[in-house]
């Protein structure tokens, strides 16, 4: 079964796939992206501009997605393989702002939620994140406003709230979540 996580930079999207993959035996699908990789990435994979721009043309990505100057593709074979096996778990995280690239797949849609936006920035300056905080807080008010949220819960997807600047606590509350 395929799950998307969806949620603003620096909300623990990267974290929880980790302690999914690592203690639960999920799969993550892979992202390939024009950015250097960060310490804390997982399952991504850096590329040259000319080698994205060279697998997009081939159809090697199921859909492409640009954000904060940076080009993101995730592998078609990827995607279709975690479609069609419901006896394991994928996990991918995605941009919600393209979400509707996947309606047409049975998967489970979860947006991570910063309980208030103060929240939101003690996560960005704890993960050392501080260039991209105004980027973040744009992004989290475009697109994770009370408006937009209804919209998505209207169109099934679930809501899991990070309350706490606590990792363990978050993590725990997820998997609870997840059940």
């Amino acid at each position: 079964m395929l799950t998307l996580l969806y949620g603003t930079s620096c909300i623990g999207k990267t974290t929880l796939i980790r302690h999914l993959r690592d203690n639960y035996q999920w799969t993550p699908i892979p992202c390939y992206l024009t950015r250097s990789l960060r310490e804390s990435d997982i399952c991504r994979v850096s590329i040259t501009h000319e080698i994205f721009n060279k697998r997009d043309k081939e159809g090697y990505f199921f859909c492409t997605n640009h954000q904060f100057g940076t080009y993101y593709g995730t592998p078609k074979q990827e995607i279709v393989t975690a479609i069609n096996d419901l006896s394991n778990n994928y996990v991918l995280d995605f941009m919600i702002k393209n979400h509707q690239q996947f309606e047409c797949f049975n998967h489970r849609k979860i947006l991570i939620l910063p309980e208030t936006e103060e929240l939101l920035k003690s996560r960005i300056i704890s993960a050392s994140r501080h260039e991209r905080e105004y980027e973040s807080i744009t992004d989290f008010r475009q697109n994770y406003n009370s408006a937009k949220v209804s919209f998505y819960i209207n169109k099934g997807f679930e809501i899991f709230t990070v309350r706490d600047t606590c990792i363990e606590k978050n993590l725990q509350e997820f998997l609870r979540f997840l059940n």
